[in-house]
């Protein structure tokens, strides 16, 4: 009966529904997977992707040419389906998007705010808010009152609460560590009255919100690239430079971070020498930094979107080094349980050593499986075969989870 149950809970049991492999998520080797899609959007980079009602939104860019400068600027906008993998252009009403690259984009209720950008000389002269609203795709600008931000291209920008923030970025002249929050509700722009000491001034960094905090990830300036990331307390308005943590990935720029349950994921980037294709989480509560096993097919890869959807991180376009030019890919990589809660997946881990067969062990087993909702003991301490499938049930839910529409898995086993 005990080894029963060790191959319910490890899931070696063979079933045509896992085609022999195993499901156990703390099994899995996860790879970046390049999803193939209907309908894609021409090539680019340095564009931008919010997520709004389970659907991504890709929004401007440019095609760089053969020495990486600017050219070909997109105002387009193209819908893209989690769930059906499929494209589809965007047409909108009102005013038309303007052209935007290294711009910046946010939701907020039903709406995506873009700001800033470049799309030619006059650039830095337009300090206005694009303003599209994704139920009725109706365009329309803001001007904003109070003390605006300069124009700015490859700044970064957050929502906390009913404000955007915006940090740092390149006013056409130099980089610049200006920090400035627009309020939705009056429409009014100020100076973040930030205390302690402020990142440097950077352009083609990344940030984040996490628990009332920014972080800020990366970046170049006239100092060079940062070489740690800092932190912003939103509530109690104060810079926090994360000195102790250099462990991570090398200063670089043009990379991008999303949070998922409480890890921030970072890809990428760039040194002004290499692009780089790592894959890193960093511990929001440890400050601890791990790299992840990727596989990534891609050398490099830098001037990307990501975001997240359920479990997975989403990583569309961006230069590619190899090929001097953009990448046309989706690629997804699973950073999440889809069923389990952690709680949950910590008493999975502790059920079951290979190498434990004592009395003492078998009974620690049985009582880190009382703690999975669905399974239950009989008063002997015996479960009956019932009882393990029910536990089971919700732990094999997870491959159907991990399994996409052409029933190819999204992972690897590794034993």
């Amino acid at each position: 009966m005990s080894r029963a149950v060790s191959d319910i809970c490890k899931l070696r049991l063979v079933s045509k529904n896992f085609l022999k492999i195993s499901s156990e998520y703390s099994l899995w080797k996860m790879f970046i997977l390049r999803l193939q899609t209907n309908n894609k959007p021409p090539p680019r980079v340095c564009h931008t992707a919010v997520v709004y009602n389970n659907l991504m939104y890709v929004y401007g860019g440019h095609l760089p040419d053969s020495h990486t400068f600017i050219r070909d600027v997109k105002s387009d906008l193209h819908e893209y389906n989690f769930e059906r993998r499929k494209w589809t252009k965007k047409v909108t009403k009102g005013k038309p998007l303007p052209e935007k690259t290294e711009h910046s984009a946010v939701v907020y209720q039903d709406s995506m705010y873009i700001f800033g950008g470049y799309s030619g000389p006059q650039t830095y002269l337009d300090v206005s808010i694009y303003k599209l609203n994704l139920e009725t795709f109706e365009g329309s600008s803001i001007e904003g009152s109070g003390n605006h931000p300069s124009g700015r291209s490859a700044h970064c920008a957050v929502v906390w609460s009913h404000y955007m923030y915006i940090f740092g970025g390149w006013d056409g002249t130099e980089s610049n560590n200006s920090f400035f929050r627009f309020n939705f509700l009056n429409e009014m722009w100020e100076e973040v009255p930030a205390k302690g000491t402020p990142p440097p001034c950077i352009r083609s960094h990344s940030c984040v919100l996490f628990d009332n905090f920014l972080y800020i990830i990366g970046g170049y300036g006239p100092e060079g690239h940062t070489e740690f990331p800092y932190s912003y307390d939103l509530v109690n308005d104060v810079w926090i430079p994360m000195a102790n943590n250099r462990d991570g990935p090398c200063a670089r720029s043009r990379l991008r971070t999303v949070v998922y349950g409480n890890y921030l994921w970072c890809l990428g980037g760039w040194d002004r020498s290499s692009y780089y294709n790592d894959l890193w989480r960093f511990n929001l509560e440890t400050r601890t930094w791990t790299k992840m096993d990727s596989n990534f097919e891609l050398n490099g890869i830098g001037q990307y979107s990501l975001v997240t959807y359920k479990n997975q991180i989403y990583i569309y376009g961006g230069y590619n080094p190899s090929t001097s030019s953009p990448q046309p890919n989706l690629y997804t990589y699973i950073v999440g349980h889809p069923s389990l809660s952690d709680a949950e997946i910590m008493s999975l881990e502790k059920i079951y050593d290979d190498d434990s067969s004592s009395e003492d062990s078998a009974m620690d087993r049985t009582e880190s499986m009382k703690s999975l909702d669905g399974f239950s003991c009989s008063k002997d301490g015996e479960s009956t075969d019932l009882q393990m499938t029910s536990a089971a049930n919700k732990i094999c839910e997870v491959v159907q989870n991990q399994t996409n529409q052409n029933g190819s898995f999204v992972g690897i086993p590794t034993n």
